[in-house]
Parts: structure tokens; sequence; C-alpha cells
């Protein structure tokens, strides 16, 4: 093309009698610019998640497991704040009163529920902050030279922004995996993971119980039957399942394929309680499978 390439402005660009032609970059193209500055910049993110951890392990050290808990809650709950300063974030459909038109949105944010999953939406308006940037156009076209020194400075403000916004969803995470503060069905498990809990919450007392249960039945090679037997005693006594095996036969059929119609009661030994005084006599590899199973749900996360 004689002196060289054309640099094309897609903003300016025209159709017939000077009709503009209205660009909508889909999602994917939005993810995948978002992915794109975090990976480069993740340095910082990690410099970040530093600086806060360092003062955080010197706050609880030499604490027990509650005043560590109740500080990590304060760390927790000031975190998430920070990160509605600005009043704006993507507010799904069941959090907003559509019926209210003036319902603001510091009302709406003081009554969300699960604080990840806000945090999880709040990552829609960061990707559109960085899809406002003159970069991302030229992203659009294939140039990603646009990473090269300059780029950051150019945009500090939007990237700084973006990247403390990882960072402090990542500590949030870590902060709630151990802690447990509430469920985590945005970033530690999934949405599918809800859904088959909700399927089978007449079965289990808590998400955790779920996810325990369905790992291990999917670890289960040999002697599939004995140890799920060991396995249902452990929920049973350990008040993680309800009562009713028939919904539980409907569980292992329906998401792991075996198909079972009895499970041995056992008698009570070592003071475990609720089941019959005229069960089964425990042999010694059940007892021992249940304390290897009660030694991995200790350590169960």
């Amino acid at each position: 093309m004689g002196g060289g390439e054309s640099k094309i402005n897609l903003n300016d660009l025209l159709i017939n009698e000077g009709e503009y032609i209205k660009l909508e970059p889909s999602q994917i193209l939005i993810d995948d610019f978002y992915e794109s500055v975090v990976n480069r910049f993740s340095f910082k993110i990690i410099e970040e998640k530093c600086l806060f951890f360092e003062q955080y392990n010197e706050a609880i050290f030499g604490l027990d497991f509650n005043e560590q808990k109740r500080i990590t809650l304060k760390h927790y709950k000031k975190i998430y704040k920070s990160l509605f300063e600005d009043n704006i974030t993507y507010l799904p459909d069941d959090e907003h009163d559509s019926k209210d038109e003036n319902t603001s949105f510091e009302i709406n944010f003081l009554k969300i529920n699960n604080k990840l999953k806000m945090i999880f939406y709040n990552r829609i308006k960061y990707q559109h902050k960085l899809a406002t940037i003159n970069p991302f156009y030229e992203y659009l076209t294939g140039n990603k030279s646009i990473f090269k020194e300059g780029f950051y400075k150019k945009n500090q403000i939007i990237i700084d922004q973006v990247l403390i916004y990882e960072a402090m969803k990542e500590i949030m995470v870590e902060l709630n995996k151990k802690y447990e503060f509430e469920e985590d069905f945005y970033f530690t498990n999934t949405i599918e993971d809800k859904r088959k809990y909700d399927e089978y919450d007449e079965i289990f007392n808590s998400f955790k119980a779920y996810k325990f249960t369905d790992n291990l039945i999917k670890t289960f090679s040999e002697d599939e039957k004995a140890n799920i037997e060991s396995l249902y005693e452990f929920l049973r006594v350990n008040s993680l399942a309800k009562k009713g095996k028939g919904k539980f036969f409907e569980y292992l059929k329906n998401e792991h394929k075996i198909v079972l119609t009895k499970i041995v009661s056992y008698i009570n030994y070592d003071d475990r309680k609720d089941f019959p005084v005229g069960g089964k006599i425990p042999n010694e590899e059940h007892i021992k499978r249940v304390n290897i199973i009660e030694k991995k749900w200790a350590l169960f996360t």
C-alpha cells in the first residue's frame, strides 16, 4: 500500500452517507483483553497481596483460632467495602429491586447476603473500564505490542484499579477458604456445584459435606460398597447427612452410577451413636476406613 500501512481508528469508521458503525465488542474479547492486562502485570498483584499478608500475619500471630477469625472477619469486611467506595457495580437481577426505581445502590449493597457474589460480579465493572482505553481498539485489530513500555504509564489509574481489585479478590477468597465466613460458589467452587448441591440438599447438611462426599466417592476404586458404607456411617454419626437412605441411594445412582439397595447399619461402638443396637458388629477394616475418612474430613477445605 505505497507509503506503509495505514492505521484505522475504529471509532471513526464510516459507512455510506456518513453513518457511523456502532461497534460492540463481544464479552469474549473483553475477557481476553482483561486477562491479558492482568497477566502482564500479575507481579503487581503479588506485591499487593504480600504487603497485606505481611501486616495481617503479624496481627494474628500467637492468637488462638477464634481470635484469629474475629480479627480476620474485620479485615474481610473492610476489604469488601473498599471495593465499592465508588458505589458503582453490576447488580445481578436477583439482587436488584426493579419495582422501586428509587432504590439506591447503597441500600442494595448493604443487603447483599453473599459478599463473594458481589465481588464476582464487580469484575464486570473493571472489565468495562479497561475496554474504554484507546489501546483496547488496537488490541482488537491484533496489535499486542501495546503492552510495551509506556502502556502502563498512559493508563496507570485504570490499570491500578483493576490490579487492586484482583489482589483484594484473591485475599478475600483465601481468607474465606480458611475461616469459612460464607459459601463460595464463584471462585473456589462453581455454579454447577451449587446447582448439584441444591438438588441434593435433602441429603447433605452443608455444601462442604456434599462436596467432600462427591470428591471422596470418585476415589473409590476397590471395595466400593464397603467404602460407601463406612463413608455413610461417618456422615451420619457426624450429622453431615440427614436420615433417609433412599435419597442417598438415588444420589449414588444418578451422580456416580453406583446401584445399592442396602447399607449395613452397625451397632454403637467407640461412643458412636445414632445406630441401632441390633446392628452388625463392625470389623477392624470398617473401623480403619472410618478413621481414615475422619482424617480426610479434618484436612478438607
